[in-house]
This record gives C-alpha cells, sequence and structure tokens, in this order.
C-alpha cells in the first residue's frame, strides 16, 4: 500500500510541475497577434464581354469560357482605362464581384484583361435587376460573358450593380 501511495504522490507532483512550468513556459511566449487585413472595394457596376479566345486580352491569356475578367487600371500593360477610380492590379490578381441585385450570388474572379470599362450606356450609366433599372453610375469591372452567368444568371441584364473586393 506505501509504494501505491508513493505512486500516485510523485504522480500528482510531475503532473503539478509539468502544469507550471507549461504555465510558464506559454507565458512567455508573445501572443500572436492579427496581422492587420485590409481589403479595398468598390461599388459600380459589371458589365459582360465576349472577346477573349485563350491568347489575347492585355495578359494574353483572357478566356471566354473561364472566371476571367478586365479591370481599368493594369500599369504592367499599359492600362489606364476609366470612368471611375480604382486600385492598380495585375494581371492574373483575384478579385471577389458580389452582385447587388436581390438574391444574387457572390464569384471569384482573375483578372486577365484591361477593361474600356464604358459599357452600355457610356461610363454614367444605369444597370438593370432581372429587367428592371436598379440604379446609375460608373463601370468598374468587365466579365467575361461565363463569369457574368456564373455571377448574375443571365446576360439580358447587361450591366448589374456589383461591389468589388481587391
Amino acid at each position: 500500500m506505501k509504494k501505491k501511495a508513493g505512486f500516485i504522490f510523485e504522480a500528482v507532483v510531475l503532473l503539478c510541475l509539468s502544469f507550471t512550468l507549461g504555465a510558464i513556459f506559454w507565458w512567455n511566449i508573445p501572443k500572436a497577434e492579427a496581422a492587420p487585413h485590409t481589403v479595398s472595394y468598390k461599388k459600380g457596376h459589371a458589365t459582360w464581354y465576349n472577346l477573349c479566345n485563350g491568347h489575347n486580352g492585355a495578359c494574353g491569356d483572357c478566356d471566354n469560357n473561364k472566371m476571367h475578367a478586365a479591370w481599368p487600371h493594369l500599369p504592367q500593360t499599359g492600362c489606364y482605362r476609366y470612368c471611375s477610380d480604382v486600385g492598380s492590379l495585375s494581371c492574373g490578381s483575384r478579385v471577389t464581384v458580389s452582385d447587388r441585385c436581390p438574391g444574387r450570388f457572390t464569384a471569384p474572379v482573375e483578372i486577365h484583361d484591361c477593361c474600356t470599362c464604358n459599357g452600355p450606356g457610356g461610363c454614367n450609366g444605369q444597370s438593370r435587376c432581372d429587367g428592371s433599372i436598379y440604379n446609375t453610375g460608373d463601370v468598374i469591372i468587365d466579365l467575361t460573358s461565363y463569369a457574368f452567368l456564373h455571377l448574375h444568371g443571365n446576360l439580358g441584364d447587361g450591366r448589374i450593380p456589383v461591389t468589388v473586393y481587391y
């Protein structure tokens, strides 16, 4: 019995010592801090186009059958066109486009072309949601027809209100 009590006492001491050393060890480690995560976004409008064949566009690889888009400010390609001021991006950059029409979706797209972004109705035209006029504003991104269909469900509206996160 004495041997069993000694074993329990040693086990308790070891556990207490382990806990104390662990607490000291963890206490001295600096806590991880969250890195600042800033996301730029711009509200405006998206249009669609169907000119990419997989070997063209400002970046040389725009494809109508992929989630590709055209952005109005790609400095490495000499592209500086826009109705609305947006940040600079590079070929292959990923952005998230959120359709602001009621009940619609959000989709990631990659930038593979330069956007004139004047779309149907020019820079300050009207958008549509299910055929109804939604609001007016500037076009900030041009989506391939595939990306526009994935995001909005039909090409009929032509120009939709979106928020682009980049």
